[in-house]
């Protein structure tokens, strides 16, 4: 492989690593913060404040929006390395992570397989239990509307989630269009 093949791969490789960790901390530090957030948005006297729920769901959203900018863009780079620089001669001693990677795709892992990259149990857990805190006092209008709000971004998370599960093909069949 070429001196500036080898720094690319290189330079790529430990991009999908960082971004990886990095969303891990993300979504954990979202989490940390949601509950620190909605602990102290939550009012006194058990009475129960719509907009308290506001603050609290729109860092849910921004925490998974950015989980979800990092995986993507951490799976897109990875099959453009795949596709740049493993199959053009595998099974030969040259880089294999990508493709090695990609066998364990969804659907393989089986009936213990983690909660997925983009944590969407986790998040949904979470913006449920954002509502559920401020059902109690909150009049059935206004919990009629924070409910609209939390279910539209629990179909956020639901939307994503699977298309990160057709990302690696898709990805995958357009960097193959573009190097042909």
């Amino acid at each position: 492989m070429h001196p500036l093949a080898q720094e690319e791969y290189r330079q790529l490789r430990t991009a999908i690593h960082a971004r990886g960790q990095l969303r891990v901390a993300l979504a954990f530090s979202t989490l940390a913060a949601w509950a620190v957030v909605t602990t102290m948005a939550m009012p006194s006297g058990g009475m129960a404040l719509p907009v308290s729920a506001l603050v609290p769901l729109l860092l849910l959203v921004a925490g998974f929006e950015a989980v979800h900018a990092l995986h993507v863009g951490a799976e897109r780079i990875g099959r453009y390395l795949r596709v740049r620089y493993e199959s053009e001669s595998p099974g030969t001693d040259g880089p294999a992570w990508e493709t090695v990677i990609g066998s364990f795709g969804p659907g393989r892992m089986g009936a213990g397989r983690p909660s997925g990259a983009l944590f969407p149990l986790l998040f949904c857990l979470a913006v449920v239990a954002n509502l559920l805190v401020r059902a109690p006092g909150t009049l059935p209008v206004e919990l009629g509307a924070l409910a609209i709000l939390h279910a539209a971004v629990i179909a956020r998370i639901v939307v994503a989630h699977r298309a990160s599960l057709a990302q690696r093909a898709q990805d995958e069949a357009r960097f193959r269009e573009l190097m042909d």
